[in-house]
């Protein structure tokens, strides 16, 4: 039997063909737009299965507001510690499919011959991701910058990484309004810091996410994460295309 993680694989080589096929244009956009919905379904059937009853890879949440390992008020208990590195890569391909269908829409409407979905559908997908990202973190971490590092925090580290990363561009993307081309990219210009205004909850959890990859590459010390905190912050003032995050 294949198990969780293995299935996560095979779906995860299908997300790099689609995406590939996207960008050479291997497959016509209406085939993509096809194989991106059942790929996104399939990622749906695996969370169902995965959160089934008596799974030891399972999680629920937990509202929690005094607890340093809460998002928000929020926090995860896992069948087994190790298990929300599996659903971050779940949320990671979710985002990725996501971005893929909405480029998909974006460059053929309105040839596709189907109604388009609900513009904040895609959007509602990533944000949903992100928070879960968080939560994820704080479940590895806490929330407390101060607070030593945990024992065998560099494996979570390194594996925390990319997720918080894409996490964090999704919030660019909902602060710096994306610049369209007719081909259906979507790319932001990341030239200056988003994450200061107190008063923008989405800024604010930028921030935190920033304090996540700092804390990484600080008192972890796993340097990977200091360009990546350097881009999230705004100082490589670099165009950022969604598409290929």
């Amino acid at each position: 039997m294949h198990t969780p993680a293995d299935q996560l694989a095979l779906l995860a080589a299908r997300v790099a063909s689609l995406r590939s096929a996207y960008r050479t244009g291997d497959k016509p956009d209406g085939e993509l737009a096809d194989l991106a919905a059942a790929l996104d379904r399939d990622l749906l059937g695996w969370s169902e299965n995965t959160l089934a009853e008596g799974s030891v890879c399972s999680y629920y949440d937990v509202t929690d507001l005094d607890s340093p390992h809460a998002w928000s008020g929020t926090r995860h208990e896992y069948g087994i510690p190790q298990a929300h590195r599996w659903w971050n890569m779940y949320r990671v391909l979710r985002i990725l499919v996501s971005r893929l269908q909405e480029a998909v829409w974006r460059r053929s409407w309105p040839t596709l011959p189907r109604p388009p979905p609900d513009p904040e559908q895609y959007r509602n997908t990533r944000v949903r991701m992100t928070s879960d990202i968080c939560i994820a973190a704080a479940y590895a971490f806490g929330s407390d910058n101060s607070v030593e590092p945990p024992r065998d925090s560099v494996s979570s580290g390194c594996l925390l990484i990319m997720p918080l990363s894409l996490a964090g561009s999704c919030l660019l993307e909902q602060i710096a309004e994306p610049i369209l081309t007719p081909g259906g990219s979507r790319t932001i210009l990341i030239d200056q810091p988003l994450h200061t205004n107190p008063l923008n909850q989405t800024s604010t959890q930028l921030a935190w996410i920033i304090e996540r990859v700092d804390y990484i590459a600080q008192k972890i010390g796993i340097k990977w994460a200091c360009p990546v905190s350097r881009f999230l912050k705004g100082e490589c003032k670099v165009y950022y295309d969604l598409g290929r995050s």
